[in-house]
């Protein structure tokens, strides 16, 4: 009967270790989409700033004072 109670107890814990499982996938893919975002974003400030960059030193306007985030 031992045996029995501890393949019992197996099985009672194989679908709650593989709930936990799944919640720390769910979790890692939040993160890693949430990192995807912002690396995005990271992305499209630089390409604008290397606009912007480029336009100031073509026109002599301070990049400073040249507006929009839109390429």
């Amino acid at each position: 009967m031992a045996d029995q109670n501890t393949g019992n107890n197996n099985q009672t814990q194989a679908p709650d270790q593989g709930e936990r499982i799944f919640s720390q996938l769910e979790k890692a893919n939040e993160k890693a989409a949430s990192l995807h975002k912002e690396l995005d974003q990271l992305k499209n400030a630089n390409a604008v700033n290397q606009v912007r960059a480029k336009i100031s030193k073509e026109t002599g306007v301070p990049a400073e004072l040249l507006t929009g985030d839109e390429l």
